[in-house]
């Protein structure tokens, strides 16, 4: 999929690269990942890296760098909306409540107590 996701955003773009060369650049791109995890938020690594992989590729420094913006603005998008569905979920719903699922008889039967008469202890 983000080999399809490079190929389908240069081709809007207007580069010319073929479906092995948009892998090939993933590949790179995944190596640049590797590389720029040292730097915070790997940002500006990203970017760059990205405008010197697309120049390999024979695609202006400008596509490179959209690229690298598209996919990171794509990425911000789908976090966004995990958090704001994380967040509607835990809203709803008390976390002091637990729901234990299995057959309920068992289950009563592990709880029960049954008390001796001279001293009310369970045991």
């Amino acid at each position: 999929m983000a080999v399809l996701e490079v190929y389908l955003i240069l081709r809007f773009m207007g580069a010319d690269v073929a479906v092995v060369g948009a892998f090939a650049m993933e590949g790179l791109t995944k190596m640049i990942n590797l590389v720029g995890a040292l730097s915070p938020g790997n940002l500006g690594t990203y970017e760059s890296g990205n405008i010197l992989i697309a120049n390999l590729f024979g695609v202006t420094g400008t596509a490179g760098l959209t690229l690298a913006l598209c996919r990171r603005v794509r990425s911000i998008f789908w976090a966004a909306v995990g958090a704001t569905y994380m967040t509607v979920t835990k809203r709803g719903r008390s976390t002091s409540i637990v729901e234990v699922k299995g057959n309920d008889e068992d289950q009563i039967l592990h709880r029960a107590c049954n008390p001796v008469a001279a001293d009310n202890a369970c045991h």
